[in-house]
């Protein structure tokens, strides 16, 4: 996740079968929408441009990671519930 987030490889640079990673990463939409938050506010948009094409965060919009931020824990914690549920080993009463 952590690798796929876009401050330690430009994932917009890597082949096409490995740059949809950045997509399933909790750290691409943080970032984006840390940066925006960080560099728009006190500085200006053309900080935030700069921050963005020097790094492959996410460049969608507040609400649009915020959303997507929520479906990957949603999705997330249903994967985990499933993986517990049927698991032999546990027994939920």
């Amino acid at each position: 996740q952590m690798c796929c987030g876009g401050y330690f490889a430009d994932m917009r640079t890597l082949p096409w079968w490995l740059s949809w990673l950045r997509f399933t990463s909790v750290y691409f939409y943080t970032f984006g929408s840390c940066c925006r938050l960080l560099l728009t506010v006190p500085f200006s948009q053309a900080v935030h441009d700069k921050a963005i094409e020097k790094y492959s965060f996410s460049d969608f919009g507040y609400l649009r990671e915020a959303m997507a931020l929520v479906l990957q824990v949603c999705l997330y914690r249903m994967m985990a519930y499933l993986a517990l549920k049927w698991n032999k080993k546990l027994t939920f009463s």
